[in-house]
């Protein structure tokens, strides 16, 4: 067992290993592989930047939408609520011109008298209108 132990720890490193005594192809090619690894996390931090900025944009999206939908069911509610109001006032005009002996409002929007007192002004214009 304490062979088999030995046998896992790595040797000492001699100063032939040291970065002072490698050729410069092998510094070049250890430079090069740190850039690649570099590069490599760098992309794989891009990657993970642009998913999770995907995912925020979604996710705001989808509240706006839901935030628009709310406001949208809001608005035609109190228009429906509105056209309701419009409706009963129009109903209560029409009952308290009926009670006041007027005519319904013509299609230009203004009020025509009752046949009686049209007569009446029409006699008073017709009999008295030479003076």
């Amino acid at each position: 067992m304490t062979g088999s132990h030995q046998n896992r720890q790595q040797p000492p490193r001699s100063p032939s290993h040291t970065a002072a005594n490698l050729s410069p192809n092998v510094l070049n090619t250890h430079m090069n592989n740190l850039r690649m690894s570099n590069s490599t996390s760098q992309q794989q931090q891009q990657q993970i930047d642009s998913q999770e900025t995907a995912l925020f944009v979604k996710n705001l999206l989808e509240q706006m939408q839901s935030k628009f939908n709310t406001m949208g069911e809001s608005i035609i509610g109190r228009i429906d609520e509105m056209g309701s109001r419009i409706d009963d006032l129009e109903k209560n005009i029409s009952d308290l011109m009926d009670q006041a002996g007027m005519e319904q409002p013509n299609r230009s929007g203004g009020l025509i008298m009752p046949s009686s007192n049209n007569n009446n002004n029409n006699n008073n214009d017709s009999s008295g209108g030479n003076d």
